[in-house]
């Protein structure tokens, strides 16, 4: 399945919000290759056994710091930031049709999009409450 990602992130005329959309697909994949790494208690740079020690004071903290690894390698595939990352899959998931076909065509770079949507959003919640 990720031979056919692959391939498609191959292509040089889409826009970066239709990279996204496609590394997005990668991301259950990904997650479920992570879960399974960390289930067996694999390290994930040499695929080798590890005991795992008890956490030191702070270090889930330190933890939760760091960005998730899922979402950053999500990132890496398509070739944006993590941020950029969020903001496709919050349009993706909140967003009017409208705004998710300007972004796919590029007439709207997403986080032009993530601002249109919130901006939606706010006039919408904005009615609710009145």
């Amino acid at each position: 399945m990720l031979w056919v990602f692959d391939n498609n992130d191959g292509r040089r005329n889409i826009q970066d919000f239709q990279r996204v959309e496609i590394a997005l697909k990668r991301k259950d994949v990904l997650a479920a290759q992570a879960k399974e790494r960390q289930v067996a208690g694999e390290n994930q740079y040499t695929n080798k056994q590890v005991d795992r020690l008890p956490q030191e004071i702070g270090e889930g903290s330190k933890q939760n710091k760091k960005l998730n690894e899922t979402a950053t390698k999500v990132a890496e595939y398509a070739g944006v930031s993590p941020e950029t990352v969020r903001k496709v899959e919050k349009v993706l998931n909140n967003a009017s049709e409208e705004i998710i076909e300007k972004a796919r065509s590029g007439e709207m770079k997403p986080g032009t999009a993530y601002r249109v949507m919130q901006e939606e959003l706010g006039q919408t919640n904005r009615s609710i409450r009145s």
